[in-house]
């Protein structure tokens, strides 16, 4: 998937690309007063003055729409003196709005300010429905005010205010425009769940999530048409994209479209869609449809900041780093045009929080186009420029974040050119605006930065300090962090994941003798990591996790937790009653990689089985890398159970089947995979009535070949322990949902397709009419009646899935699956394997299951051991494709 977007300046544009879309709904709404205002005073005799007022409002109108704003504000102004002049407070209320309004628009904050508040203190403590009509629009023109000085509490605040009014007044429309208003304001902080209920609650659609199903759909098609409904659909597609769900924010964009062209035609506020509709398929990595879009959202748009919002998005494409250079898609591209253009566009834009974030956006395409090279000379100084100027107009404008932001850039612009005091000085001038508590989203990456500023000047302890409070701030945000796209506010693998290897990489560095302390600071790091990815992974944070300590759950198992940094593989190992240590081997990052891919493709693919000395000669490298240097340790520590916290790549392949030069580390231990072990839950299986629910399909379907094994792999199982057997046409999504509710069973053995990605939704299982994925199978597993009962599945089995090829994160969906399927225990495959080798392995596990004195570990150890001893399937793909993730006992 393309990330251009991305990795450019992602955060400012989160911020930039959604701003003009508020001023002109309010434009829509406040060009409605006047004539309410002319009703009001039309109940009595008008005089001529007051006769000229109205016309001088009508003109501002016109001014406005026509974008000469100076014009504008003149005779706007001649109108509140013509209103005040004949005690007319109501209409001089509106008249004052409107010029608030366009104060706003040429950045005379101060003056907007005043005019918004003289408008406010006209209008009487209990209005009518006219004046209450005239109060709300003065509260949506307020909002806007805050929002673009940078106050998006306030702003959310005076429109719900706003929204109150239209209730009472039973103005469906205003309502439902304050509510669009609301939402804006919402993503500015961040709140995207939120902003997509209340934005259906504006379109009318009643749903308990943000999931468009076909009911969905069906409301929004039989809805009649209008610009509000248009604006409302269109702030949709901007929210499912910002929460990961881009399918479906294509699909609303586009209906968005077809409902502008039919009401309004060409428009700014049709060119908002096309650019939203190209931000969505840029996501979706469809890069010529998404640089065609935003070239149409630029011709509809001459002369407006929509017009440069659409550049700045073809810049960030331009610049992406598998992006073609020159003609690229047949369209005028050529980056440095695209920099003049945009240089002199934003040069023309007042001072406003759209502004601010538009010149930062602009100065990361400069560094950007350095790829990361030393900035020298003139581009240095008028990268430093900008950011220096966008600073100072922030401070002006009372826009702390923007201010934060600027300052901080800066700072990294110095970080680049190795210019270490000034940027010390720069980001600590930043991290003194944005407080840990007030903005944490902009201080952990402070902290960060100071931490690699730091440590590039050799002050490793103020370093590790700084890597603490970046860790300590990022904890304190799980929460919103992960309820977004990787294309949106934070992309996890650039902006989050780094900060805690970092922090590990500078704790375990080599040459300083790292301390028990630093050791389970370090641990607790990786575990935190290990969570965050899922959370990130379901874009939910809805995992209980629980600190627990080897010892307390279980005294014969060690656990190793290995973290893949860019120059070498650290390990941290935990054994029984014995203080952690830890040891190093000095690797590039692309050598594990390689490496690792390597095991992967000769353990899973058949037709490389005869390759086996090279498999056995890798897996003995991994087997060097994380067991030999504590083998004795192991050996002498009465270890029965080695648990593997692994990362990155190393989650690919089974620790099984790593090789010591002689045998199989099965051969010595049982080996279970946690993403931690605070998500451990640390209770041995309840063996007095063990009850299997199995599912699966021998039968092709859905595109899938058929599983001839797998009926015979049920019939196996059934022979062993008590199940309840859907097979083929009986494996529907309702039967396993009914036969579920219907008696909480400990073991639940799935033997179909189904793949592991690093998406949620990519992450499935297949039924006879459907795919259940990550995030549904939860749903599905967590029954009432199993809740009620507060017995949880001792035992999920996923037999005949895989890893999705291509795909280096895979093993992720595994983990996720594993911990959000509610069961104690996952044992799932890493790749199809022979049906007769499955069905005798799970046979002879279920066997050793029924064995009250054996953990789950052991039990599938020694099944893997039976087979391994079988000629037939002696080689590691046969017997190693299967893991076991959580709970080991």
């Amino acid at each position: 998937m393309a990330n251009a977007q991305g990795k450019l300046g992602r955060r400012w544009w989160r911020v930039w690309q959604r701003q003009p879309v508020i001023l002109l709904l309010l434009f829509f709404l406040s060009v409605g007063v006047p004539p309410v205002a002319a009703r009001v005073a039309g109940q009595t005799p008008m005089v001529q003055s007051q006769q000229s007022a109205y016309d001088l409002v009508r003109q501002g109108r016109r001014f406005y729409e026509a974008k000469q704003w100076e014009d504008a504000v003149r005779v706007l102004q001649q109108a509140v003196q013509g209103f005040a002049s004949r005690g007319d407070r109501l209409n001089q209320a509106m008249a004052s709005s409107n010029l608030s309004l366009t104060y706003q628009q040429i950045g005379q904050w101060d003056a907007a300010r005043e005019a918004i508040a003289q408008s406010l203190n006209l209008l009487p403590a209990n209005p009518n429905a006219n004046a209450s009509r005239i109060l709300a629009q003065t509260l949506d023109i307020q909002g806007n005010l805050q929002r673009e000085t940078g106050n998006a509490e306030e702003a959310i605040a005076s429109w719900q205010k706003a929204a109150n009014i239209y209730r009472n007044i039973e103005n469906d429309r205003g309502l439902q425009q304050s509510r669009i208003n609301q939402a804006r304001g919402m993503q500015d902080l961040g709140l995207y769940p939120r902003a997509c209920q209340t934005l259906l609650l504006a379109l009318n659609v009643e749903t308990q999530d943000c999931e468009i199903s076909e009911q969905v759909l069906s409301q929004l098609k039989n809805q009649p048409p209008s610009p509000l409904k248009m604006q409302g659909m269109a702030g949709l597609g901007d929210v499912l994209r910002l929460i990961g769900k881009l399918e479906q924010s294509q699909l609303i964009l586009e209906q968005s479209l077809q409902l502008g062209q039919q009401q309004i035609g060409a428009s700014p506020e049709l060119a908002l869609v096309y650019l939203s509709l190209g931000n969505t398929l840029q996501g979706l990595g469809e890069r010529e449809a998404a640089f065609e879009a935003y070239d149409t959202a630029q011709k509809m748009s001459i002369g407006d900041r929509v017009e440069i919002q659409a550049k700045l998005a073809q810049l960030s494409l331009l610049l992406a780093e598998d992006a073609f250079p020159g003609s690229f898609f047949g369209l005028q591209s050529d980056p440095e045009d695209l920099w003049r253009s945009l240089a002199a566009d934003l040069e023309n834009l007042p001072a406003s929080r759209t502004g601010l974030y538009a010149q930062i956006n602009f100065a990361e395409s400069l560094i950007k186009r350095e790829s990361g090279r030393k900035i020298v000379g003139e581009n240095f100084q008028k990268i430093d420029r900008i950011f220096s100027r966008v600073a100072e107009q922030a401070k002006q404008l009372g826009d702390t974040r923007a201010e934060a932001y600027a300052i901080g850039d800066r700072g990294k612009l110095y970080e680049l050119n190795q210019q270490w005091q000034q940027a010390e000085t720069f980001t600590i001038e930043a991290l003194s605006i944005a407080s840990s508590y007030e903005k944490p989203d902009i201080a952990y990456q402070l902290f960060w930065q100071l931490g690699r500023i730091t440590k590039a000047e050799g002050k490793v302890e103020e370093a590790i300090a700084s890597y603490r409070y970046a860790v300590n701030t990022l904890e304190s945000i799980r929460t919103d962090l992960v309820a977004i796209s990787s294309q949106a506010q934070f992309d996890f693998q650039d902006s989050v994941e780094p900060v805690y290897r970092d922090f590990v990489g500078l704790l375990l560095q080599p040459g300083r003798e790292a301390t028990q302390e630093d050791l389970k600071l370090a641990r607790q790091t990786i575990e935190s990591l290990q969570l965050a990815e899922l959370d990130n992974f379901f874009k939910d944070s809805c995992l209980n996790a629980q600190p627990a300590q080897i010892d307390e759950v279980d005294p014969t198992a060690a656990v190793l937790y290995p973290i893949i940094l860019g120059d070498r593989l650290e390990v941290i190992a935990a054994l029984p009653n014995q203080p952690l240590t830890h040891y190093s081997t000095p690797l590039p990052q692309e050598q594990i990689e390689g490496t690792v891919e390597e095991v992967k493709n000769y353990l899973s693919a058949p037709r490389l089985l005869i390759f086996r000395q090279r498999l056995l000669n890798n897996s003995q490298k991994i087997y060097d890398w994380l067991i030999r240097p504590i083998e004795t340790d192991l050996a002498g520590g009465d270890v029965q159970t080695i648990v593997f916290v692994l990362d990155g790549v190393l989650r690919n392949i089974p620790m099984t089947a790593l090789y010591d030069g002689e045998e199989y580390l099965v051969q010595k231990y049982s080996i279970a995979v946690t993403p931690g072990l605070q998500l451990v839950d640390p209770q041995p299986l309840a063996r007095e009535e063990l009850k299997i629910l199995s599912g699966g399909l021998s039968e092709a379907r859905q595109g899938y070949s058929a599983l001839p094994g797998v009926e015979y792999e049920l019939e196996r199982i059934q022979a062993e322990i008590p199940t309840e057997v859907l097979l083929n046409q009986s494996f529907t999504d309702s039967q396993f949902q009914e036969t579920i509710n219907s008696f909480p069973f400990p073991i639940i053995h799935l033997a179909t397709h189904g793949e592991f990605s690093s998406v949620a939704e990519d992450t499935f299982i297949l039924t006879w009419d459907d795919r259940i994925n990550a995030i549904e199978l939860d749903s599905l597993l967590r029954t009432e009646t199993r809740e009620e009962d507060t017995s949880p599945i001792e035992l999920l089995v996923l037999s005949a899935c895989k890893t999705a090829t291509g795909d280096k994160r895979a093993a992720l969906g595994l983990a996720g699956v594993a911990v959000r399927a509610g069961a104690r225990s996952t044992l799932a495959s890493l790749w199809y394997v022979s049906d007769e080798a499955t069905a005798l392995l799970m046979t002879q596990f279920y066997q050793e299951l029924t064995n009250t004195g054996l953990t789950k570990a052991e039990a599938f150890r020694r099944a893997q051991q039976m087979i391994l001893q079988d000629e037939r399937f002696s080689h590691p793909y046969y017997w190693s494709a299967f893991v076991l993730v959580g709970n080991w006992l």
